[in-house]
């Protein structure tokens, strides 16, 4: 038992308790709300990094129009097999649409493999130039490939291709070609586990990827010679993976992500 003294002094510090601990309790919502705070304000900032760098929207008719215009002043009205398109894009925050229009050749189907190669020629719009002299073409035109298992490649219903058919960059056989994209989804799942150790790619390892193009490392790096696969984000950032090549066996050998 405590002493009348003793019991009096134990009551006040037990009065005194809350609100010494006060600044402490009260002090936890504050803390949490701002960490919370902190967070949200890190996942915006990570948000609007994240955002597509590219806006797109279908041409009007009157940039349609001045397209076919082009072509027929050049007098190309049946330069390829297939409708011409024409697509506008801008950077995010730009005012100015860049116009670009596509002619593709009627795609051709590789000998015994099934697979569809199509060249495309690319165009672009310069608002600024003289009228006549507006549109002008990029060169080389480009060589798309894309798996196809039916005998025709202009077959009903497989005439066009695919939304994102594959960019060949360098010349390489069919059948490196073919090998390349059957295994392009195994070849990323490793790839993803490179990505971890690289700094400029570790940001992009969940994202979602299509294949771009296929090419090859270039002469004097360390990689020369080896297959490049270029892979493109949802949100436009690109990873470059490096395919080492051992008898039947494909690995991914290197990934690095180019600044945009």
């Amino acid at each position: 038992m405590l002493g009348g003294q003793d019991a009096l002094e134990w009551m006040l510090k037990m009065l005194a308790a809350p609100l010494l601990l006060a600044p402490v309790l009260n002090g936890l919502p504050a803390a949490a709300a701002a960490s919370a705070s902190a967070a949200s304000s890190a996942k915006a900032a990570t948000s609007t990094a994240e955002t597509p760098p590219l806006e797109t929207r279908p041409a009007s008719a009157a940039e349609i129009k001045s397209f076919a215009a082009f072509l027929q002043q050049q007098q190309q009205p049946e330069a390829s097999a297939l409708p011409a398109s024409v697509s506008a894009t801008r950077q995010r925050g730009s005012r100015q649409w860049q116009l670009q229009a596509a002619l593709d050749t009627a795609p051709v189907h590789a000998p015994a493999l099934p697979l569809c190669i199509m060249q495309r020629r690319v165009f672009d719009r310069e608002a600024r130039a003289a009228k006549d002299q507006r549109w002008s073409e990029h060169l080389p035109a480009q060589q798309l490939v894309w798996l196809h298992h039916k005998p025709q490649c202009d077959a009903p219903g497989a005439s066009r291709p695919p939304v994102h058919p594959v960019r060949l960059l360098q010349a390489q056989p069919d059948m490196s070609t073919l090998t390349l994209l059957v295994n392009r989804s195994e070849l990323l799942e490793r790839a993803r586990l490179l990505m971890a150790g690289n700094t400029a790619c570790a940001r992009l390892r969940a994202r979602s990827f299509q294949l771009d193009a296929v090419s090859r490392e270039p002469a004097g790096s360390s990689d020369a010679g080896m297959a490049l696969l270029i892979f493109r984000s949802d949100i436009g950032a690109e990873a470059h993976v490096t395919v080492r090549k051992s008898r039947t066996e494909l690995t991914a050998w290197n990934v690095r992500c180019p600044a945009p």
